[in-house]
């Protein structure tokens, strides 16, 4: 028992007799009680950690959540399913404006934002988190809308960003759609039922 679990065992009194047999009780009063000590000094056995996981079906530490280059790498293996399918047909700005009534407005604004600023839907997805876009204004005066792309994991952080200039008044509006985070992905169905088949988000 105790080469098993490595007692610390403070060295027994002067009186002791090394024909006493050394009981449990005895640890516990001169380990735990007289040095006011807790039994989790005890080293558990090197399986303990694999025999509770099983026992509590949960693991043993707490898995925290991914950052960096594994986020980024969980990512990656999402875009490259291996079950891919067609790309969706263009959408012009013409065929959006026809659509405008038929559409919900969230829906509306999504696909208003892959048009004038060429992102993919994902992209704008991801424009809803505060620090994956960013404008800038230039020297000339011209403000650019910088968007992150998190698919492109082979890059360094600063390269990924993608820089859009604000040429035309339909991307103002954009900007302000943008900051108000108004905007939803429409279903497949909502896209062949206004657009045509072959039409996606």
């Amino acid at each position: 028992f105790l080469s098993r679990y490595q007692l610390d065992v403070p060295r027994l009194p002067a009186t002791h007799n090394n024909s006493t047999r050394v009981s449990p009780s005895m640890i516990s009063k001169f380990s735990f009680e007289k040095k006011n000590t807790s039994t989790h000094r005890i080293e558990r056995p090197p399986h303990w950690g694999f025999f509770i996981s099983r026992k509590l079906a949960r693991p043993f530490l707490p898995i925290s959540m991914p950052r960096g280059f594994e986020r980024q790498m969980i990512l990656e293996s999402f875009y490259q399913k291996t079950k891919r399918r067609r790309p969706s047909l263009p959408l012009t700005p013409e065929m959006l404006s026809r659509a405008k009534a038929k559409l919900r407005p969230l829906n509306f604004n999504l696909l208003f934002l892959t048009v004038w600023f060429g992102l993919r839907p994902q992209e704008v997805e991801n424009l809803k988190k505060t620090r994956s876009w960013v404008v800038e204004r230039m020297n000339s005066g011209r403000r650019v809308l910088r968007v992150f792309q998190t698919k492109l994991v082979a890059l360094p952080p600063d390269d990924r960003w993608k820089p859009i200039p604000i040429l035309y008044p339909e991307q103002e509006l954009g900007l302000e759609i943008i900051e108000r985070g108004k905007f939803k992905k429409p279903l497949g169905k909502t896209m062949q039922n206004h657009f045509g088949i072959g039409y996606s988000a």
